[in-house]
């Protein structure tokens, strides 16, 4: 794939909306908050259109998009917010003549389906960043600032890393190699049945979401599955989660943590339930009723069946070990401000103890 030119300092930056409009009072903090990297940025018309939910009608948002890239003085293009709306352009975009203009192109969430077919239609590597009038404008903590213009300026790290206190979860070890694609997960699941349908075979799939119910969540990656993105990846997949900010409001994400590890102890092995074991256990059932009072009693109750499985899957299956232990730490892990005393305890005793016992019969 074509790595496009570097910005530098003053290069002019295209700002467009290709999605929602930008929000009352933001777009002059958002500009200065370009300005503050040392870029001169030119806010394209559609910044201050508003069509409904929509920054302007789709023909002015395409032309925006078209006009950026064809313009020689503009050296990259920010997308200036997500929302909704990309998606409706995807057949007044002039990819061809994109594909001879690579510039460096900022953005994330709506904007997903535009990254994908940059890649993939024009071949060109894109940047999966903040946008001036969601994040920049309110300013970027250190990490976010310098992974930021790491990437826009060409600056290479050697490792990728995650912010302090914010552990990376691997789930299944290796190696992998591959052109890295993906995005928002609503949106990779729009493009399924498409022309503009996301392309995984021999690739490393990333996936983003925020504010998605779990059944949401659930669905939208059973349709990657079904439709064989998951599969076509490249050889390892790994997974890592961000749950600092996400809470248990309604005891929904409680009860979509807990059914997941229950549902992954309980077809370890491969071994069919008996009829009595489908029903979902009591405990589970309580989250769906708890409030935030009765959490912690949900929790280390839930905790105690968890340890006694888990411990016996060490014992019988040691080769699932590796992927149990990981999704404690993805699900569980993260509520653990809502555990009693005792119940942290128990989850620190299952952790140690699964992962103190001898995998080495499993790697065969």
């Amino acid at each position: 794939m074509i790595i496009p030119k570097p910005l530098f300092t003053g290069a002019r930056v295209a700002l467009i909306a290709p999605s929602g409009p930008v929000p009352e009072g933001r777009l002059e903090p958002a500009v200065a908050s370009v300005q503050a990297l040392g870029l001169e940025p030119v806010v394209f018309p559609s910044c201050t259109m508003r069509h409904g939910y929509l920054a302007g009608y789709d023909r002015e948002r395409a032309a925006d998009f078209n006009n950026a890239f064809s313009d020689a003085s503009i050296h990259g293009v920010i997308c200036i917010r997500g929302g909704y709306g990309a998606q409706r352009l995807m057949d007044r975009i002039d990819w061809t003549a994109i594909a001879k203009t690579p510039k460096v192109f900022c953005g994330y969430s709506d904007v997903t389906i535009l990254h994908l077919m940059l890649n993939q239609r024009c071949g060109f590597v894109t940047y999966h960043t903040p946008m001036p009038a969601t994040e920049w404008y309110a300013g970027l903590d250190e990490y976010t600032e310098r992974s930021l213009k790491n990437a826009i300026f060409g600056v290479q790290e050697p490792n990728i890393l995650n912010p302090d206190g914010m552990p990376l979860y691997t789930i299944a070890k290796g190696v992998s190699h591959g052109v890295l694609t993906g995005g928002n997960l609503s949106l990779l699941a729009a493009s399924l049945g498409t022309p503009y349908e996301i392309e995984t075979k021999d690739k490393i799939l990333f996936i983003e979401d925020i504010g998605e119910t779990p059944y949401r969540i659930d669905r939208m990656l059973l349709m990657l599955k079904q439709a064989g993105k998951l599969r076509a990846c490249a050889d390892d997949e790994q997974c890592a989660a961000c749950t600092e900010e996400c809470g248990v409001n309604d005891g929904t994400l409680l009860l979509a943590a807990a059914q997941t590890i229950r549902d992954l102890l309980e077809g370890a092995g491969g071994e069919e339930r008996t009829e009595g074991e489908t029903e979902t256990p009591s405990w589970i059932k309580a989250a769906y009723e708890a409030g935030p009072e009765h959490y912690d009693t949900v929790l280390d109750r839930g905790l105690s069946a968890i340890g006694r499985e888990v411990m016996d899957i060490a014992n019988r299956h040691k080769k699932d070990l590796p992927l149990v232990i990981a999704v404690l730490r993805l699900t569980i892990e993260p509520l653990e401000r809502h555990m009693t005393d005792e119940g942290q305890a128990m989850l620190q005793w299952i952790l140690r103890n699964a992962e103190a016992v001898d995998l080495t019969d499993a790697q065969k």
